[in-house]
């Protein structure tokens, strides 16, 4: 795989939020905001008899709105090389898969930004 990115746009319908509580090192993923900050109230109402653990009150608990996802985009596949066999006649130069035999596929990560398609003209 090769280390490359590249920004793609997707749709807002995509967007999710994540809340995350510190003191447990815990994370959520979530559909709404709401929905995240319930989870985190949640947690602040069950701290218990010695108050709220010093991550919450230092500002480390946080919900973030996810903006951009990854996905890995197919280059090209060992299927599509020729493997040599014992069959292959001694001047065979059929080209052979160039990366390593545990590999099946090699690609690169693309980001794709979440952009609400209002902004962008495509959208109703």
């Amino acid at each position: 795989m090769k280390g490359k990115t590249k920004m793609n746009k997707i749709d807002l319908c995509l967007l999710k939020y994540i809340a995350c509580y510190a003191a447990d090192n815990m994370y959520e993923e979530f559909n709404t905001y709401d929905e995240a900050e319930k989870w985190l109230q949640e947690l602040y109402d069950t701290d218990g008899p010695e108050g709220f653990a010093e991550e919450t009150v230092n500002g480390r608990d946080y919900i973030a709105a996810v903006v951009s996802r990854s996905r890995f985009v197919v280059q090209d596949k060992k299927e599509n090389y020729h493997e040599h066999t014992d069959a292959c006649p001694e001047d065979c130069d059929e080209e052979e898969w160039p990366y390593s035999d545990s590999m099946d596929l090699v690609g690169q990560i693309e980001l794709q930004m979440i952009v609400d398609q209002k902004e962008t003209g495509d959208g109703k």
